[in-house]
């Protein structure tokens, strides 16, 4: 989400700066940069120290869950995460996050638009037609967030729920997110007319 936004902003700096409006100092932008970059690192590691010790691992599953203990002796690596406040800072935190971000992306598609308006103008028309289909990508690949966002939101609250009996919703969620990748891909090949063309020749 952090480098869509970085895209995002990317771009929007490129068509700000024709139109010499609401253009980022380097201070704002360089902060950015780091910030897009260094979140997801942050968050992957905390989120690791997050769960269950691997010494204390298998007397959870032999006291809560005595029917996978058989199971899960076999495999030499998997992790559990109970409930800690730790886990439970992070869920806050990147659900804050993520609000942040999608208000971000309403923020600037909107202001995006508007200066596309004035930028016809100002460019040649193969120009525009560039800014413009960089645009839709952009906007086309947001979208297809939704297929990891959406599952990964409800397996956070089937996980926070602690339903019981929910394995077989929580595999089909996973399911559904490993179709985002493949789906962004084709979508990018479709909405970026250099790629489509390489593709279609």
């Amino acid at each position: 989400m952090e480098c869509l936004v970085y895209c995002f902003v990317r771009k929007h700096q490129i068509i700000s700066k024709l139109v010499s409006r609401h253009v980022l100092s380097d201070g704002w932008y360089v902060f950015g940069t780091i910030l897009s970059f260094s979140v997801p690192i942050i968050v992957g590691v905390v989120f690791s120290q997050a769960g269950m010790r691997r010494e204390d691992q298998m007397d959870y599953v032999r006291q809560n869950y005595p029917n996978f203990v058989q199971s899960l002796l076999p495999l030499d690596n998997f992790s559990i995460y109970s409930t800690n406040p730790l886990l439970i800072s992070i869920i806050i935190a990147t659900s804050g996050g993520g609000c942040l971000c999608g208000f971000l992306f309403i923020i600037i598609t909107i202001d995006m638009l508007k200066m596309l308006k004035e930028v016809q103008t100002k460019v040649s028309l193969a120009s525009f037609n560039r800014y413009k289909n960089a645009v839709t990508s952009l906007l086309a690949q947001l979208s297809t967030s939704s297929l990891l966002l959406a599952p990964l939101f409800l397996f956070v609250i089937l996980v926070a729920s602690q339903i019981e009996n929910s394995h077989g919703a929580a595999e089909i969620l996973v399911g559904i997110m490993t179709f985002h990748s493949p789906v962004n891909a084709v979508v990018l090949v479709v909405t970026t007319p250099p790629f489509r063309n390489y593709v279609l020749r």
